[in-house]
């Protein structure tokens, strides 16, 4: 990776999201009150080679919300932050066109994420409408996952059975 890549995805990923609450944060505060979400990534909760400066920039918007969500809780202003897993964007797109066996490719990703498929968009549009709720006025500071329960898995999955600890078979 360059510097100038790290800068790169820092400024779009970390500074964004600093500039997007120092402009709305002033305006909150003359309302008397706010809602901030912040969009993060299972990715700072989990790494994967070469992905460093996204890791980075994704564990500091996690640092950043629960900083904003502690200064300014008394404001009655809340700040929380969705995590997401894999979902269907870009991205996913991005990743079935480099897989070189798109079978494979949905095969390894369905068998690594306990839900046994990628998330909708509307998985994290739901979380930010909960968040943004009346029924989440007690809610700051937090960091929601949502991602099917792939950063809960331990490992990744075997293609083969095996016995719990209980000794019955797992499916």
């Amino acid at each position: 990776m360059t510097v100038e890549d790290w800068d790169r995805v820092i400024a779009t990923d970390l500074r964004g999201t600093f500039l997007c609450t120092y402009y709305c944060i002033p305006e909150m505060l003359k309302a008397g009150a706010g809602n901030i979400i912040n969009i993060s990534s299972v990715h700072a909760s989990a790494c994967l080679p070469g992905a460093s400066v996204y890791d980075a920039a994704k564990w500091g918007i996690i640092g950043l919300t629960k900083s904003l969500a502690v200064e300014f809780a008394d404001k009655n202003i809340r700040v929380n932050a969705i995590s997401p897993g894999l979902i269907d964007t870009q991205i996913w797109s991005d990743i079935k066109s480099a897989a070189q066996d798109l079978d494979e490719c949905l095969q390894y990703w369905s068998s690594n994420i306990p839900a046994g498929k990628v998330g909708k968009t509307e998985d994290i549009a739901y979380t930010a409408v909960f968040l943004a709720s009346g029924e989440a006025a007690y809610i700051t500071g937090s960091n929601i996952t949502v991602d099917g329960g792939m950063t809960s898995q331990l490992i990744s999955r075997a293609n083969f059975k095996s016995s719990s600890i209980e000794g019955k078979n797992r499916t």
